[in-house]
C-alpha cells in the first residue's frame, strides 16, 4: 500500500466552515446522546451516553495533547454509535464534534496537526470520507496497521454541550 497524500499538506492548519451535512448529523447526534469528558494532565477521555436508556455507549474515546509536536493525537476512538439503530453519519460527527472541543477547551495552545493509528480498512472506509479533514497516510506500521495524519480543521461550532464528567 502506497502513501496516500491529500490536496492540503498534512501539517497545514485548516479553518473553514463545517458541512451544513456535518451540522445536522451533529444535532442528530446531539438529540440522542449525551456527551462528557475526564480530563488527567494532557489526556481526555469522552464518554457517550444514551439519553433515552442513560446507559454508556462508548468506552473508548481517548484524546491526547502532545505539546511538544503540537499535535492532537487520538489515542482512541471507539464511539460504538454503529452498534445503534439509525446511527448512519453519527460517528463521523461525534469525530468532528469532539475535535473541536477539544482543540477549543483541553488545550492551552493550537494543535496545528491530527494523528492516529488504525487499520487500513478503516481508513478507506472512515477516515478517508471526513470532508472537514484531510487524512493521509503519513507511516505503514507494517500489516495493516497505518497511521494517519491530518492538518487541523478549527471549525466555528458550539462544543459547551460537552460537559466534565467530575
Amino acid at each position: 500500500m502506497g502513501i496516500r497524500k491529500s490536496p492540503i499538506m498534512s501539517g497545514d492548519r485548516l479553518d473553514h466552515i463545517p458541512s451544513d451535512f456535518i451540522r445536522a448529523q451533529v444535532t442528530r447526534l446531539l438529540r440522542r446522546f449525551s456527551i462528557s469528558y475526564r480530563r488527567t494532565d494532557d489526556t481526555t477521555q469522552y464518554i457517550i451516553t444514551s439519553r433515552r436508556t442513560g446507559r454508556q455507549v462508548s468506552y473508548a474515546i481517548v484524546f491526547l495533547h502532545d505539546r511538544k509536536a503540537k499535535r492532537l493525537h487520538i489515542s482512541k476512538f471507539f464511539p460504538e454509535l454503529m452498534r445503534r439503530e439509525n446511527s448512519k453519519y453519527l460517528s463521523a460527527a461525534c469525530f468532528v464534534l469532539l475535535v473541536q472541543h477539544f482543540s477549543q477547551h483541553m488545550v492551552s495552545e493550537p494543535c496545528h496537526q491530527i494523528s492516529l493509528k488504525t487499520q487500513a480498512r478503516i481508513f478507506d472506509a472512515f477516515y478517508a470520507r471526513l470532508r472537514d479533514f484531510h487524512f493521509e497516510i503519513w507511516k505503514n506500521r507494517g500489516g495493516d496497521t497505518v497511521e494517519l495524519r491530518s492538518g487541523c480543521a478549527h471549525l466555528p461550532m458550539d462544543t459547551m454541550m460537552i460537559h466534565s464528567a467530575g
